[in-house]
């Protein structure tokens, strides 16, 4: 059971990687804190991919935009991305009771 929950937060967060809940979850069941950032990654990527064909697929259907327009926003902005990071660093140090390293991590955070 705790290796088909560990499947399925890895693929939510393979969807998803804002999914702060598989984050947590799989932290909390035990996965290496390399992987979950790796899912991170690879979540972050998938999405700024689609992100780029979503907007390259809508300025080719609307010919009738500025080319100043048509440039803007071709470089997706993931602000969040490195907090993401953070986020999951924290849950698995606490999970490993690795109470200082976690404490750093949620200061980070928080400011």
């Amino acid at each position: 059971r705790v290796s088909d929950a560990v499947t399925e937060y890895k693929f939510a967060l393979l969807k998803n990687p804002y999914a702060l809940e598989a984050v947590e979850r799989l932290a909390k069941l035990g996965c290496d804190e390399s992987t979950i950032l790796a899912l991170v990654d690879v979540g972050l990527k998938r999405m700024v991919k689609e992100q780029l064909a979503q907007r390259k697929k809508e300025s080719t259907e609307d010919t009738n935009t500025a080319c100043d327009s048509k440039d803007e926003g071709t470089t997706p902005v993931l602000p969040i991305g490195g907090t993401i990071r953070e986020y999951a660093l924290a849950h698995s140090t606490l999970h490993r009771n690795q109470i200082s390293s976690s404490l750093q991590h949620f200061t980070e955070l928080s400011s």
